[in-house]
């Protein structure tokens, strides 16, 4: 099945994926403690779940998320 990439105006649907880019800044432990934020915010949520995370180089991380 071929990626979509909807625009800013499109509604998401049951079942979608979407990776949401973050950039942290500092050092380690400020870092972490960013990640571990923006995670707990993701998962206070109740309209969609982390299936994954990933660490970039160049101080990025990415959580993708399935829309419920």
């Amino acid at each position: 099945m071929p990626l979509a990439q909807l625009g800013l105006d499109e509604p998401l649907a049951s079942g979608d994926v979407v990776d949401l880019h973050f950039r942290t800044i500092g050092g380690t432990w400020i870092k972490a403690a960013q990640i571990a934020f923006i995670e707990w915010q993701l998962r206070g949520r109740k309209d969609w779940q982390i299936i994954r995370t990933r660490y970039h180089e160049k101080d990025q991380v990415t959580f993708t998320v399935r829309v419920l």
